[in-house]
């Protein structure tokens, strides 16, 4: 409860006291009085004689009227005088007193018979019962006074003075006469009764807040004081202010926001401390919330008086006096400085997902375009082969734009593999013994055909001494450095590309090499520096559309840079070219050979070999369960000299090993798919290494993934080559490990007794055999005719003709497998047959079949319904239907249906 309620509940309650004490100490007083006034008037009725008292009951003798009068005396003093000593200022005993008092003067008019004195006693003791201040004691007596004047009218005596009417209705006189004195009496006690309650009251307030007093002196000082505690530790700023604008209060918070100490901001000061360019709408604002008397609420920012800016969201409520009038108004201040960085934070980074957005967009944009522009190439050239009248020379020329923007293709593909492991984090790089002088001689022999193409120079300086070996990742360096100087060749139009070599606090525990490639070309602005090194985008739009690219390159090299240990430097001026430096750690050089020019250091790698100038000799298994792959990849190792042994799982292939190694002539080479029946790949190489085989053991493996080298390198394998084979770089690398092994390509060298290697028959693919995959499909395939033929775009060339007919001989078995699978609803086995047919089709220039089986597979993956999963199978069995070696003089399409 609020202090003012108390104070007056205790006002209140002490009046209550006030006024009982008061009245019992009167009442007390006065019951005192009338217990000796009674006393008094027995003693008078005992003088009074008894003669006197003759006739006022007739028949009576006069001392026995004399002894009932003073028995009645008695009993009248006795009950006033008994109240007065038990019960004094009891209410009780005020009415006790009333009524004795008024008996008494009826007693004195029968004795007396009715005299003027006795009256007078009457009016008399009614204005003495009035000294109690109890109007309710003034309608007791008004009550007995009346009962006794109406008794007196037919038994007592007449009154000889009656004033206005003689006899016995004279009565009704007196009885007026005493109420009106009652009531005449009853309004003066009424009256003195509230001026005693006016004057008890006043002391009771001053007693009440005399107490309260200091009680309420303190706590007003501990509130105040309190007050100012909260609003000093206050974390928002706090001010007050009159009702013309003035500051009268700021706390300690509004002073570290704004910088000014509280004096200063007193008075109009306060404002002096809002920004030049906020004060105009501050100012509106703020009249316009003191006119109308509103909440006032605004942002602005401060200006300190050190010349520091902050931003401030202020608020302030108007304050009333007791006739609503606004007196003035309390506000708060708070800086709200960081969040509104963190709101220009985050519109930034809105804007920069937006610009992503969009870069990504033009990057989809430019990606079509760097996909479907060698799409065309290569859908056209294949169209031209399809002709029957080309001939060798351009049917080689179209092969070899087929070929070259396949490689495109690839290209484009590695490098959203490579962004894509770099986002998610999944990149790693080595940390190798590798030679920069080699890979730099590498590129250089690589890119300077390029450059001379366009008529643009080429130049290898080194700028001092360059170490023979440093630790790092070659193929990455490599790949960042061709990067590099790939663009700097399309980007330039006149003059030369120049790298220049160097090292970087050669000295220290931590030194890098640098190279930097310089370019003549068209230069970049700050904003396309700027730009160019975030994935997905190019210079500029248009940039893009003249020299074409993914954007990707420069990015993926960043990144390649910075996990070897450096990163990417940029200079450039538009129109004259650009200088981009490559940094990279290069591990301790203490005790490193260094070279000092580019003559010093290892000539370039030797250039690949074309596949049919390769002739290797050595003895090689093959470890791969489909057939096809078996005759496809056995078919290239044999046309380079080797002898190839075939198993179809690995737990043959780990006999097989192991017998060669007990009977004293183990395989030079094995080719280890990873992914095999009975035993995988992985297996039967940790168990072969755990046995001792020491030689190379190379897999073969359609997985692509960043981990999946590592897992075969992991599981022991010597190297890896994934499917589709690059056939010039799998004999490329039987090459390496054959020669230092001691097994020479010139026929020189070991022999072996005999080759274990059995060719399988070959038949040649006759009407027959199209009539029996026919029959064994139901019969329900139209007859196939010269017209409507799918013939192997490998057709024309003379050494796979065999491979490509024994591959068709096999469809039939393949369309039974696949037909008694679905069938019997084995969907599993179907998908792993479809899969077969899949990689197989492809090697063996039939794209449209592996279209159709590729469909099958995913189809029966996914366990769709089986009617979708028939239709699809009676599409792939009519596919192997038509197709067809291309061997007959008539030749039409290749891997394609007339």
């Amino acid at each position: 409860m609020e202090e003012p309620a108390k104070i007056t509940q205790s006002v209140t309650a002490r009046l209550n006291e006030l006024t009982r004490d008061y009245l019992q100490q009167t009442c007390r007083r006065i019951d005192m009085l009338f217990a000796c006034l009674a006393l008094l008037q027995f003693v008078a009725i005992l003088t009074i004689r008894a003669e006197n008292a003759v006739g006022i009951i007739p028949g009576l003798p006069a001392h026995t009227i004399h002894l009932a009068t003073i028995a009645l005396a008695a009993v009248l003093a006795l009950f006033p005088i008994a109240f007065g000593a038990m019960r004094p200022g009891r209410v009780e005993t005020r009415h006790v007193v009333a009524v004795s008092q008024v008996m008494f003067s009826w007693l004195f008019f029968h004795i007396t018979k009715g005299s003027v004195a006795s009256q007078l006693h009457l009016f008399v003791s009614i204005a003495l019962l009035a000294v109690y201040g109890d109007f309710r004691v003034l309608f007791t007596a008004a009550i007995i006074a009346s009962v006794g004047d109406f008794g007196r009218a037919f038994f007592g005596p007449v009154i000889p003075a009656e004033i206005l009417h003689a006899g016995a209705l004279g009565f009704a006189e007196h009885i007026a006469l005493t109420l009106v004195e009652c009531s005449g009496l009853a309004w003066v006690v009424r009256n003195d009764q509230k001026q005693v309650q006016v004057s008890l009251h006043r002391q009771a307030m001053w007693e009440i807040t005399n107490e309260h007093l200091p009680t309420t002196a303190v706590k007003l000082k501990a509130s105040e004081a309190r007050f100012r505690s909260l609003s000093m530790s206050s974390p928002i700023g706090i001010f007050q202010t009159d009702n013309q604008s003035r500051c009268t209060y700021v706390n300690q918070r509004w002073e570290t926001i704004t910088g000014m100490d509280a004096e200063a901001s007193l008075g109009s000061g306060w404002m002096s401390v809002i920004h030049p360019e906020d004060c105009q709408s501050f100012g509106t604002k703020w009249s316009a919330a003191l006119s109308r008397g509103k909440e006032f609420s605004a942002e602005y920012r401060v200006l300190t008086p050190k010349g520091a800016s902050r931003w401030v969201r202020c608020r302030a409520t108007a304050l009333h006096d007791e006739d609503e009038d606004i007196t003035g108004y309390v506000g708060t201040m708070e800086d709200i400085t960081e969040a509104k960085q963190a709101e220009v934070e985050m519109q930034r980074a809105m804007e920069a997902a937006e610009a992503t957005s969009r870069s990504k967009s033009e990057f989809l944009a430019n990606m079509s375009h760097e996909i479907r522009t060698p799409m065309t190439a290569i859908l056209g050239y294949a169209e031209l082969l399809l002709r029957q009248n080309l001939e060798e020379t351009e049917r080689l020329n179209c092969l070899t734009t087929i070929r070259r923007n396949g490689q495109h293709l690839l290209n484009v593909i590695n490098d959203i593999l490579d962004i894509s492991k770099i986002e998610a984090g999944k990149m790693t790089v080595e940390r190798i013994g590798c030679s920069p002088g080699q890979i730099l001689a590498d590129i250089g022999m690589l890119m300077r055909g390029r450059a001379w193409e366009k008529g643009l120079g080429f130049e290898l300086q080194f700028a001092g001494p360059i170490p023979a070996m440093i630790q790092s990742d070659p193929t990455r360096l490599r790949q960042v450095l061709m990067n590099l100087v790939g663009n700097a060749i399309k980007f330039t139009q006149s003059g030369g590309i120049k790298m220049v070599a160097s090292v970087d606090s050669k000295d220290t525990s931590d030194p890098l090499l640098k190279v930097e490639v310089v370019d003549t070309g068209i230069g970049l602005t700050i904003e396309q520096r700027m730009r160019l090194l975030k994935p997905f985008t190019q210079a500029d739009t248009s940039t893009t559309r003249k020299f074409g690219g993914t954007g990707l390159g420069l990015a993926i090299s960043m990144k390649l840079s910075e996990m070897l240990g450096g990163g990417i430097a940029i200079k450039s001026t538009p129109g004259k070219g650009s200088a981009f430096t490559v940094s990279v750690k290069t591990g301790p050089l203490f005790g490193v050979a260094m070279y000092r020019s580019p003559e010093e250091a290892p000539d370039a790698t030797p250039a690949a070999v074309p596949v049919e100038n390769i002739k290797l000799k050595g003895r090689v298994l093959l470890a791969e369960d489909g057939v096809d792959n078996q005759d496809l990849i056995s078919f290239h190792l044999r046309d380079a000299g080797l002898e190839v042994e075939v198993v179809p799982d690995g737990l043959q292939a780990y006999e097989a090993a192991v017998k060669s190694m007990r009977i004293g002539v183990p395989f030079d080479v094995i080719l280890m798919d990873m992914q095999m029946p009975e035993m995988d790949g992985y297996t039967a190489t940790r168990r072969l290494r755990n046995d001792g085989y020491v030689r190379p053991i190379v897999a073969l493996t359609a997985h692509a993934m960043g981990g999946d080298k590592q897992k075969c390198i992991a599981a022991g394998c010597s190297d890896y080559v994934t499917k589709p084979i690059e056939w010039d770089r799998l004999l490329t690398m039987l090459q390496q490990f054959l020669q230092k092994m001691g097994v020479v390509s010139t026929g020189e060298g070991r022999e072996y007794s005999s080759s274990t290697y059995t060719e399988i028959p070959v038949a040649e693919t006759t009407e027959a055999d199209v009539g029996a995959l026919e029959s064994q499909v139901n019969g329900d395939v139209p007859h196939r005719t010269h017209e409507d033929r799918i013939v192997s775009s490998l057709a024309g060339i003379g050494k796979m003709a065999p491979l490509v007919e024994r591959f068709i001989a096999r469809l039939p078995e393949r369309v039974k497998e696949m037909k008694m699978a679905v069938e019997s609803n084995q969907l599993d086995q179907l998908s792993v047959l479809a899969h077969q047919l899949k990689g197989a089709a492809t090697g063996y220039g039939f794209p449209t079949l592996t279209d159709s089986a590729k469909n099958l597979e995913m189809l029966a993956k996914a366990k769709v319904d089986i009617d979708a999963i028939g239709k699809q199978f009676d599409e792939l069995r009519d596919l192997c239907a038509r197709a067809d070696a291309g061997t007959s003089s008539d030749k039409t399409t290749a891997g394609t249906s007339v």
